[in-house]
């Protein structure tokens, strides 16, 4: 690559990781600490600090240093999938952003100047895009949509998923003789990563504008108190338990029309006729998808009924002083412990796909299990 095309285009992509990293920690990680606003915020870092070593190492005409940093780059995109985890409560497994940056580097210093660099750089980039193509798929499957503001990144770690496939598949099947062969490839990287800061930056503000405080650790907590009375549970035997998750109908449409201040109070309001409704020992609280609540509660078929009916009915009715003119409901989904058994995480998989169901039927309303 011509070195003054690529001074420009790294000090370009500097500029904008600075900036990107000054946003991130700013309006998302200072303003709604977290695990997974931290995990952002280090995705946004690393890009900055590996930006201004490929600068430092291109002008300084040091190769492995230059491939190093881009090495390290490669496991920024890890760190987003993992905040993205985080954010809806499972596992970040991030010691893969680390693992897949250390790995990515130290195989391209080794490979650098040889015949096998091309080769190698293609399947360290495919490796790093299929975990652009996981975030993807994390953003895709979540109950709300945003309002379109996780659109630019879920296309954007689909557009990097297909480039990963198309630059490995060409450099293994034309079988480069080097590093030279890449110039056009280190070019579109350089111009991608700059656009995929910047798409990722919109939506990962979004996401941590928009989600409550102490929404994570208020959903771990919940979910160790019932785990806590199902095992207690099936020590006695007692079969008279039911998980239930409900979420509003049409939550996307609601979030962007209401704005977040009336989504909140709404929601506030959800919880409420919940627990208004519903026996006082049940335990309630916040689901993992925006707009969704978990409910256990031991209680007999007929009455779990009577509690969802008067539950629906309870949050239908119109209120003058409710924050959003319009009429809600929400879907249900029913988990009987006697159908499903004692185990916490398929209580809730099975009852989210009675809810799914009961959405699909038209919404307020509910399904049960079995």
């Amino acid at each position: 690559m011509n070195s003054a095309v690529a001074l420009n285009l790294g000090i370009s992509q500097a500029t904008v990781a600075t900036l990107a990293t000054a946003l991130m920690i700013g309006l998302g990680f200072l303003r709604r600490p977290s695990a997974a606003t931290a995990l952002w915020s280090m995705a946004f870092v690393l890009a900055m600090i590996t930006s201004y070593a490929s600068i430092s190492a291109e002008a300084a005409t040091q190769e492995s240093a230059r491939v190093a940093a881009v090495g390290f780059m490669l496991g920024a995109p890890a760190f987003i999938w993992s905040g993205l985890r985080a954010a809806r409560g499972a596992a970040t497994l991030a010691w893969i952003a680390p693992l897949q940056a250390l790995v990515s580097a130290s195989v391209l210093v080794v490979l650098a100047g040889t015949p096998g660099y091309s080769t190698g750089f293609a399947l360290l980039y495919f490796a790093s895009s299929l975990v652009a193509g996981l975030t993807a798929w994390e953003l895709f499957r979540r109950p709300d949509r945003g309002g379109g503001m996780l659109l630019p990144l879920t296309l954007v770690s689909g557009v990097y998923t297909l480039l990963g496939v198309l630059v490995a598949v060409v450099t293994i099947a034309t079988d480069p003789a080097g590093g030279g062969d890449l110039v056009l490839v280190r070019t579109i990287n350089a111009v991608a990563m700059i656009v995929y800061m910047i798409c990722a930056l919109v939506s990962l503000l979004f996401l941590s504008e928009n989600r409550d405080d102490g929404l994570s650790r208020r959903g771990s907590d919940l979910r160790r108190v019932m785990q806590d009375r199902l095992s207690r549970a099936e020590d006695r035997d007692d079969t008279a338990w039911s998980l239930l998750t409900m979420t509003l109908d049409d939550v996307g449409d609601i979030r962007a029309a209401a704005g977040e201040g009336a989504f909140t109070a709404t929601m506030e309001r959800m919880i409420a006729d919940a627990r208004a409704t519903f026996p006082a020992e049940s335990d309630i609280g916040p689901g993992s998808g925006q707009g969704s609540l978990l409910i256990l509660v031991a209680r007999s078929e007929n009455e779990v009924r009577e509690h969802m009916r008067a539950f629906l009915r309870r949050l239908g009715t119109m209120r003058p002083e409710q924050p959003l003119a319009t009429q809600l409901s929400a879907s249900i989904g029913w988990a009987p412990v006697r159908e499903v058994g004692f185990d916490l995480e398929a209580l809730i998989a099975a009852a989210a796909s009675a809810e799914a169901e009961a959405r699909a039927a038209g919404g307020d309303g509910w399904y049960r299990v079995g």
